[in-house]
């Protein structure tokens, strides 16, 4: 298999596990300023639906690409050019892990997809994040997959010389790597408190 495609695919899900640490965390760097978690239940509808349809959308990329780096012809008798004829065929030459399972992501992701009512629970994405990447491993995409987690801190900023200024927090935040603890993405700001007394 084309190694800088088989990079993509890999680098395309170790991105989306991160997207998927970020989202779950949207109240992080609350939590961190008010020691109190921020619910908010519209995010939490929307969010993981949408992830939904790009974890689905990647495997859809790796069979695309195993079948073309392969040479392999899927028969017309299969059916259109789609993720449900790509898994059937693959089901055939026995390159599915779990083809029940994979039918069953690929149909209610459509759902998903195309009826305005449906929506998808952590918790389901969580599960079938992990039938994806089974099948992604077994077809050789992507290899060790490391753990990810949020990381947020508020610390003081000294750097600060405006009088007008009482004190001033800056806010660390992104995904690390569990392992090394090693920031991955990341993102700060600084927060300014201003003394009135002192404003022009």
């Amino acid at each position: 298999m084309d190694s800088q495609k088989n990079s993509d695919i890999q680098d395309a899900w170790f991105g989306f596990l991160q997207d998927v640490v970020l989202a779950k965390n949207y109240d992080g760097v609350y939590v961190v300023d008010t020691g109190r978690k921020s619910p908010n239940p519209m995010l939490d509808e929307m969010l993981p639906s949408l992830l939904y349809i790009k974890a689905v959308a990647i495997l859809d990329l790796a069979l695309r690409e195993f079948i073309s780096v392969r040479g392999l012809k899927i028969p017309r008798k299969l059916g259109r050019d789609s993720l449900h004829t790509r898994l059937k065929f693959l089901n055939t030459q026995s390159l599915v892990v779990n083809y029940v399972v994979l039918k069953e992501v690929k149909d209610l992701r459509n759902l998903v997809a195309h009826q305005a009512r449906e929506k998808i629970s952590w918790g389901r994405l969580e599960t079938d994040i992990g039938h994806i990447e089974e099948e992604l491993i077994y077809l050789g995409f992507i290899g060790e997959v490391p753990a990810y987690e949020f990381f947020a801190e508020r610390g003081a900023d000294d750097s600060n010389e405006e009088i007008s200024v009482s004190f001033s927090h800056v806010y660390t935040w992104g995904v690390m790597d569990k392992a090394d603890k090693r920031l991955i993405r990341g993102w700060r700001f600084t927060r300014k408190y201003y003394d009135e007394t002192k404003l022009g």
